[in-house]
């Protein structure tokens, strides 16, 4: 096979992938496609009109990068959700739909590919949205070293025990202590260390 066949075959996978609505990190363009050179096939795609946006997450502990569709540029709205996906509410047209607020986060349970709707559980109530109201929440790993946002105030020796979904919280240990605060208020240390928990 040609290099121009091979890269083409490539691209091909990658937007297939992608266009089911799922992200795709390095290591998985490595393990399920065979692909050496996934940044340079994204910038392939990007300079063939493909709308992809590039993600930091999560993975084993470390920062990787993450590259899906952007929302609204594929012919499905709800693509870049799948069934189990963290979501936040970041915007709703009906103000008064059940009592929801923006900020809100919930569990997706069913995507109408049809139309785009996504139903979400906030709380044990199972609520319809549009694709364009919600954002995809990726939880950092237990174990990862955080720091804190808020204000000047930092600490050392800070890491994830853990994350509530229904609170959107993550629960932050310290040698002496732990305690529980919204994820706002909680980012990846630089260094992206994994802690000895």
């Amino acid at each position: 096979m040609s290099k121009i066949n091979k890269a083409q075959s490539q691209c091909a996978q990658i937007l297939a992938h992608l266009s089911t609505g799922k992200t795709l990190t390095i290591r998985e363009a490595w393990d399920n496609y065979g692909i050496q050179s996934l940044t340079r096939r994204i910038a392939d795609l990007r300079a063939a009109g493909h709308d992809i946006e590039t993600l930091k997450t999560i993975e084993g502990g470390m920062g990787v990068s993450a590259w899906r569709l952007r929302r609204g540029r594929s012919d499905n709205p709800a693509a870049p959700f799948a069934k189990g996906d963290k979501v936040r509410v970041v915007q709703f047209i009906d103000a008064a739909y059940h009592g929801v607020r923006i900020g809100m986060v919930g569990e997706v349970r069913h995507i109408d590919r049809r139309d785009g709707d996504v139903l979400v559980d906030i709380g044990g109530r199972e609520l319809w949205f549009d694709a364009d109201e919600l954002e995809k929440v990726i939880p950092m790993a237990p174990g990862t070293v955080v720091v804190l946002c808020s204000g000047t105030d930092t600490a050392d020796h800070l890491w994830i025990a853990g994350y509530s979904l229904t609170s959107d919280s993550y629960v932050v240990r310290s040698v002496e202590t732990e305690f529980q605060l919204p994820a706002k208020f909680v980012k990846p240390a630089p260094c992206h260390a994994q802690a000895e928990a």
